[in-house]
């Protein structure tokens, strides 16, 4: 039994919206990372504009590798609520000045 490309094609369109509206309205509760504020933005870019392609007919072949690896990466948006330092496992670490190490 195989999965028609249709069904592929949209839940993969669906699923990258998803990624790129979570992204979109994250709010920021702490320091600002220029870094980590660029991989979200590339990452905006990219889903969104999957979907635009599906949308549009331009995407047409997808594997479903492919959709099983962008709802992983969803889920895992979803799971760190939108925050991509999360996900990369940032831990900043400063050292005040009596040594001790705090987050």
């Amino acid at each position: 039994m195989t999965i028609p490309e249709w069904f592929l094609l949209y839940a993969h369109a669906t699923i990258c919206a998803l990624i790129a509206i979570r992204l979109a309205f994250y709010q920021r509760e702490g320091r600002f990372r220029r870094f980590m504020s660029i991989v979200a933005y590339a990452l905006i870019l990219i889903s969104a504009s999957t979907s635009i392609r599906i949308i549009f007919g331009v995407y047409t072949h997808i594997d479903a590798g492919e959709v099983v690896f962008y709802f992983a990466v969803c889920v895992a948006i979803f799971r760190a609520r939108g925050n991509v330092a999360e996900i990369a496992g940032r831990n900043d670490f400063r050292v005040d000045n009596d040594g001790k190490n705090n987050q």
